[in-house]
């Protein structure tokens, strides 16, 4: 794969990111509701633990997909790791 294609993988995975929070802002701002949407690059439970440690957020609320026991065992869980590592309350939905 060349420098080009792996520029181009990227930035298609930021939009989609970018398509994802606009969407979900959007839905949340219907119901009156103040939300702040940030879209970071990295190791996913150091980037959010970061990101709620210099927020001084109050609580972190995340959804599950259910990766299954056998693959959280093998490759971890971000949730798992996040409420390890948070400077405050997480709250899993499912």
């Amino acid at each position: 794969m060349t420098p080009t294609e792996v520029t181009k993988i990227v930035e298609a995975a930021r939009e989609v990111g970018r398509d994802i929070l606009t969407d979900g802002k959007q839905k949340v701002e219907s119901e009156s509701i103040e939300v702040q949407t940030v879209l970071e690059e990295g190791n996913t439970v150091h980037e959010i633990t970061k990101f709620a440690k210099e927020a001084k957020s109050d609580l972190i609320i995340m959804g599950v997909k259910g990766i299954g026991r056998l693959r959280e065992l093998l490759v971890g869980s971000v949730s798992v790791g996040v409420i390890k590592q948070a400077p405050c309350p997480v709250l899993i939905v499912k």
